[in-house]
């Protein structure tokens, strides 16, 4: 697949897990700021323990790799083979 990058390209993001074991690629865990997942799934809405700390939000490992990919609000999503 080319997603338009050359053989020199790189990026950060983070890796996370889907619900259905797909890799992803987003900035942040908290995947209510970057989707409309928080509109279409408010029930979805939980606590994790990250490192030590409790983190809120919306969270790759709750939802399906097509919920995320469905919602997605302007910014890219890479999918990691």
């Amino acid at each position: 697949m080319n997603y338009g990058l050359s053989n020199s390209s790189a990026f950060l993001c983070d890796v996370q897990i889907t619900k259905d074991n797909v890799l992803i690629c987003r900035t942040g865990l908290d995947l209510g700021r970057s989707t409309s997942i928080n509109i279409t799934f408010p029930n979805l809405y939980t606590e994790l323990n990250v490192n030590g700390q409790t983190v809120s939000g919306f969270f790759s490992i709750n939802l399906t790799y097509a919920q995320v990919a469905n919602n997605i609000t302007g910014l890219a999503l890479y999918f990691c083979i």
